[in-house]
């Protein structure tokens, strides 16, 4: 599925304080426990998603990623002490699956939100290492190239004859390809890197002025901090 465009409210924030509220929302939403808020919050999640202009098809794909590893972690807990199962065990469940949704969600939010070079331009802003800025750029870069590189792979494979399938003949094809593909990237980041260094990069990328905080940004911070007190007043109620 091809990335959708947003342009919405959201879209329009400064990347700083989307990048670092979303986190922030994240964490607190780990704290949450009472199933009914944390079904009230995936929800609302839901619907601010939607109200962004996302598809609906395209959430539940991605949902369906995270969905099958946090079942995997879940239904162990649930059975631990066999049957009948205690209350307490899916509750336990429960939260952990809503949890991980939600989370799930506001990093889609935060990804889908804005153009993918905005993103790591808003993270490269943050007081981070410089190293660590500059390794993030780079993967990013390199990512898709290595992206690209696949899929001209697989069209030049289909064009020769190659059917895609669960046979194991078929999945040989994939692990020798996949192999191939990871020995070339290994030794062209080495290449890469070697010609960097040769022309004196010191791991410090330049990068711009950052933009300025306004009215906007401000109403998005004091709007997620009511939200969560008023989630957590909720909790206390219940």
């Amino acid at each position: 599925m091809r990335r959708p465009k947003v342009y919405s409210w959201i879209s329009k924030l400064e990347i700083r304080c989307k990048i670092i509220s979303i986190m922030a929302a994240a964490f607190l939403l780990i704290t949450l426990e009472e199933p009914i808020v944390l079904g009230i919050v995936l929800v609302g999640l839901w619907i601010l998603a939607r109200q962004m202009g996302l598809p609906w098809k395209f959430l539940i794909r991605k949902l369906g990623l995270p969905l099958p590893f946090l079942l995997f972690m879940s239904i162990p807990l649930m059975l631990g002490e066999g049957f009948p199962v205690s209350a307490d065990r899916l509750i336990f469940a429960y939260q952990l699956i809503t949890k991980g949704l939600g989370v799930f969600m506001l990093l889609i939010i935060l990804t889908y939100t804005q153009e993918e070079v905005q993103l790591v331009e808003g993270i490269r802003q943050l007081p981070i290492p410089k190293t660590l800025s500059a390794v993030l750029l780079l993967s990013f870069r390199y990512i898709h190239v290595w992206t690209a590189t696949l899929k001209k792979t697989y069209r030049s494979s289909v064009s020769r004859g190659f059917e895609k399938s669960w046979h194991p003949s078929t999945l040989k094809v994939y692990g020798e390809i996949m192999g191939a593909m990871i020995l070339r990237s290994m030794d062209q980041s080495q290449r890469v890197h070697r010609t960097m260094v040769s022309r004196g990069f010191s791991r410090d990328l330049p990068k711009g002025p950052p933009k300025a905080l306004g009215i906007r940004e401000g109403l998005w911070v004091f709007s997620l901090m009511i939200g969560f007190i008023l989630l957590k007043a909720l909790e206390m109620m219940l």
